[in-house]
């Protein structure tokens, strides 16, 4: 309930967090695209196609009723603590308006409600209540003119009269902060209050009327009857809802089924006024919460199921039914018919009463825990593996917290360790403890404290309730899970955080980061987090940005770093933050622009056929619906404009199937801070999926997959024939410096590739092989830039490509870098100058017009820049693969070596190429996920690689098995070759 949610939130934050002005450095914040804290409140437009909620996650968010999907998410000025956390909301009569508010202003010196345009999301404006306290509750008058807000203070209601811009109490003599607030449809305002009582007042807000309930019905919700003649009022004490008439008077009560426990908090009317809706804590004695309704029109209450936490709001829906939302969180609906609609339900973790399902290892680098309270669901999630696995078997070596002597420390305020009391601030509750000898770790509402021998040592904040602790058996790590579900790494010696893990339970994706910045992720996972940024302008909170760490990505993903971290090398990660600078300073860079499609032309024989991109042609990251351009010319131009956020105008990306391309085209016009461009596409034959994005100035910020503009274009009326294979494979064994140590293998695995794709008698997959081997002097810098960009002229849209590169390899800032035959010395300097660098490599990769292409990185990494630690040098090979796949959307299969794997091989080829030709022969094709169609795609080649080099390489000898992975960021699993038709057989 909103009292309650602001008496707790105001109970768990330290007093100094409340002074503090907003932050204007980024703040990281979880995002799944649900609430990460219960609903305070709930409105439906007009046309009651949406849902608007607001929650103490900081959120306003609208949803498709329809659907439910997510449809925008509104952000206001944020701050530690409480600050920012959403309460009250309120929608215009019109519709067009959404006024929010809560604990909101508090740090600049006093309540603010912030408006936004429901239709864009867009901010309208600030209005500060001066001194005030947190904003309980937000009603709009019946004419639009008005905004009254109920604050929790005792100086009474302020009304915001919006035509002349002022702000008014009413009726300060009511001297009890309030809980309620409702209109009815002729003007009259009603208001509860913490004192007991129900205030009348009319149109000119003159009091008419007073109900003194007393004060322990303590009532809460208010709502008028669509007729105004009726008056519901809920209790925060009992199961009863109280009916008052036009004038206060008494008319009826009406209570809770026997058998049920809680109260009736909540109520609120049908549209049609024929049912009234009553919840709270109201449930079954099991826990399970339910919505009361009875009808006006005859026959008895019933009582509808609304999940396992507290309802916290109602809605009435233009349907007659009603939407409700609860603190687990989780938002429904029922029609009037009492049919259940859509639903959105929790997307976090649960880790209340999960303490002894809270599992570690010794080193701390794989914990298990409960995915939902009570612990009934387990997850396992191992940080060197990267790996999250749903109810694993059981582990030996994954130990529970210890209590050792800590005593009375469930849910209380005085826990003991060894009889001696531990001191905790005025209000804070223990949750969780851990002991190991005499230390003890103990887990509160929003502390985590360390006690030796009862004294305290340290004391870390938390964003929410620690519900479980455990210590790693090597001493190093407390590690923590919190009430806004994630699991978070402090080290034992000092407190200080150095990662955490969030975990999606339904769809199982994870994202694990460092303070810095530095981040792993699940498939996805990569949207799970971002970076809340306060627009503050001479002092003043004016809006909100948010910048996922997609975005961020070719920066900030950096495998490498995290598992580091948890090794204790913080002065690498020190280092590479260094070189990049840290968030905020390349946050404070801007931005990047928008994009907006507004034309299409399809172009042929130089003139063109032009219409306007029309709304059901267009998307965002897919969401929705999209009616397909349908054109018979093979050049598509598409014109979009382009407008600074504040971080100026960077590159303009083009992607077709998910693969960048490289696509000519012009400024058309500039007028202020928008750009008018446009880009020739070429088309392949069937769908062309299209999408534009854009960088900042700084190349550093991209625009977010939801915010991408998508238009699908089907090509047709031409004859779709076999492609033709395009092959370029580099291998060198000998370089041109002698401090480069020669290889076996690679000048012949090149040349294998090669011989293999031309051995395909058959062509079911390509009808021509245009093939290109660049051995040792020929795969100079210059030789393979201008062989791959000659491969890029003579390729189609429609062709298959695949790119071989065999040789020695560097990693360098998270980035590949191949090294040519010609490079003058192995030094970083000279590497950075005069290697086939990771940008270079992705933009030969745009300039192929195909998006079936394969890329193979069969890379030895020796001398300085060799890893000897498996887990390392698999941590630096996904960080490699993982930013290639990302920037070029190709598919990416990509191994490693040291200098002595390198060395080693069977039948004169390496580790990896012999599989790859294994599987290119038809291997992949009738084994593991090969669908024996006769032909090998790229999928069945990945496959078959990462089973089948660990079986090589353990035939050799090898003390570290090579590990292929691929990667894969388009949408074309494509075929490569016909498989033998011996191997068939």
């Amino acid at each position: 309930m909103r009292r309650l949610l602001l008496a707790l939130a105001l109970a768990a934050a330290p007093l100094a967090a409340r002074a503090d002005a907003l932050p204007e450095k980024p703040i990281l914040r979880i995002e799944t695209g649900m609430h990460g804290g219960a609903i305070n409140a709930l409105a439906v437009p007009p046309d009651g196609k949406s849902l608007i909620s607001v929650s103490d996650d900081k959120t306003t968010r609208i949803w498709s009723l329809e659907d439910g999907s997510l449809l925008k998410t509104l952000r206001s000025p944020i701050g530690n603590g409480p600050e920012g956390a959403l309460y009250a909301l309120a929608l215009s009569p019109s519709g067009k308006t959404i006024a929010v508010a809560g604990y909101t202003g508090i740090a600049e010196g006093g309540a603010a409600i912030y408006l936004f345009q429901r239709e864009t999301g867009a901010p309208i404006g600030r209005i500060a209540l001066g001194r005030a306290d947190a904003v309980t509750v937000l009603a709009f008058a019946p004419d639009g003119s008005r905004l009254a807000a109920g604050v929790n203070d005792s100086r009474g209601v302020r009304i915001l009269d919006l035509a002349r811009r002022t702000v008014e109490v009413l009726d300060a003599a009511a001297g009890s902060p309030t809980t309620g607030l409702a209109y009815a449809a002729d003007g009259r305002l009603a208001t509860a209050s913490q004192d007991g009582k129900v205030r009348l007042y009319d149109r000119e807000l003159k009091r008419v009327a007073e109900r003194n309930l007393g004060a322990a019905a303590e009532p809460f919700s208010l709502a008028f009857s669509p007729d105004g003649s009726r008056l519901a009022v809920g209790s925060l004490a009992e199961a009863k809802v109280r009916l008052l008439g036009r004038n206060l008077e008494p008319l009826s009560e009406m209570t809770g089924a026997e058998g049920t426990r809680g109260t009736l908090a909540l109520v609120a009317w049908s549209i049609d006024g024929q049912r009234l809706y009553a919840a709270g804590t109201y449930g079954e004695a099991a826990g399970r919460k339910r919505i009361r309704r009875w009808l006006s029109f005859g026959g008895g209450p019933l009582d509808l199921p609304a999940g396992d936490d507290t309802v916290t709001a109602l809605a009435p829906l233009s349907n007659g039914g009603i939407a409700f939302a609860t603190a687990e969180p989780r938002w429904g609906s029922y029609d009037a018919s009492d049919k259940p609609g859509k639903a959105h339900p929790r997307t976090q973790i649960d880790l209340r009463d999960t303490q002894r399902q809270f599992l570690v290892s010794k080193d701390g680098a794989v914990v298990e825990f409960g995915l939902v309270q009570g612990g009934g669901k387990r997850g396992r999630f191992d940080l060197n593996a990267g790996e999250f696995a749903k109810d694993a078997p059981p582990r030996a070596d994954l130990a529970p917290p210890a209590e050792g002597k800590a005593r009375d420390w469930r849910n209380t305020t005085r826990p003991t360790f060894a009889g001696k009391a531990l001191a905790l601030d005025p209000g804070e509750t223990a949750r969780s403890v851990a002991a190991s000898g005499d230390r003890l770790v103990l887990g509160t509402d929003y502390f985590v404290r360390l006690y030796d021998a009862g004294r305290l040592v340290w004391k870390t904040a938390l964003p929410a309730p620690a519900w479980t602790v455990n210590v790693s058996g090597d001493g190093r790590w407390a590690l923590v899970g919190t009430g806004d579900g994630t699991i978070r790494w402090l080290r034992l010696d000092n407190g200080d955080e150095a990662l955490a893990l969030f975990v999606e339970p339904t769809s199982g994706g994870w994202v694990v980061w460092t303070p810095e910045g530095f981040f792993d992720h699940s498939p996805g996972g990569e949207r799970l987090i971002g970076y809340h940024l306060n627009r503050i302008s001479d002092g003043t909170a004016r809006g909100a940005d948010f910048v996922r760490v997609e975005q961020l990505y070719s920066l900030f993903f950096r495998r490498d770093l995290v598992i580091r971290k948890l090794r204790g090398d913080d002065d690498a990660v020190a280092a590479e933050l260094a070189s990049i600078g840290d968030i905020g300073t390349i946050l404070g860079r801007g931005l990047p622009p928008t994009v907006q499609l507004t034309e299409w032309c399809s172009r042929e024989r130089g003139l063109e056929n032009c219409a306007p991109v029309a709304g059901d042609q267009l998307s965002r990251s897919g969401v929705g619906k999209i009616e397909p351009i349908r054109v018979s010319s093979p050049e598509l131009v598409v014109r979009f404009k382009v407008e600074d956020r504040g971080g100026g105008h960077g590159p303009v990306v083009l992607r077709r199937q998910g693969a960048q391309i490289e696509a000519p085209g012009a400024t058309r016009a500039v007028t202020g801070k928008t750009r008018e461009e446009e880009r020739v596409v070429e088309l392949e034959p069937g769908l062309n999926m299209i999408s534009l994005s854009a960088f900042n100035a700084a190349k550093e910020i991209e625009t977010s997959t939801e915010e991408r503009a998508n238009l699908a274009v089907i090509y047709e009326g031409v004859e779709q024939r076999q492609p033709v294979l395009r092959v370029v494979a580099i291998g060198i064994d000998r370089y041109r410096s002698p401090a480069i140590e020669p290889l076996a293998n690679a000048a012949a695995d090149a040349r294998g590739i090669v011989e293999t794709f031309g051995k395909d008698r058959t062509h079911r997959v390509f009808r021509e092989l245009d093939a290109k081997p660049l051995i040792d002097e020929e795969a100079t810098l210059e030789g393979i830039t201008a062989a791959l960009e000659q491969l890029a002229q003579r390729t189609r849209p429609e062709d298959l490509a695949v790119l071989f590169f065999a040789g020695h390899s560097v990693a360098l800032n998270g980035k590949f870098f191949f090294l040519p035959h010609d490079l003058s010395r192995p030094s970083p300097e000279a590497i950075q100058k005069e290697s086939l660098t990771h940008d270079r490599l992705a933009a030969l990769l745009a300039k192929l017009p195909s998006g079936r292409a394969m890329l193979i990185l069969d890379s030895c990494f020796s001398g300085a820049f060799a890893v000897g630690d498996s887990v390392l040098r698999d941590s630096r090979d996904e960080t490699l693969g993982r930013q290639m796949s990302r920037v070029s959307g190709r598919f990416i299969l990509a191994a490693s070596s040291s200098y002595e794997e390198a060395l080693d091989g069977e039948d004169g080829h390496g580790v990896l190429t012999g599989a790859i030709l294994e599987g290119l022969a038809g291997a992949a094709d009738r084994h593991l996920r090969g669908n024996r169609d006769g032909k090998v795609n790229v999928l069945e080649i990945g496959e078959w690689a990462k089973a089948r080099v660990p079986q090589i390489s353990a035939r050799l000898g090898q003390t570290q098995a090579q590990r292929p992975r691929w990667y894969f960021t388009g949408d074309d699993m494509f075929d490569l070759r016909s498989a033998d038709e011996s191997s068939q057989r």
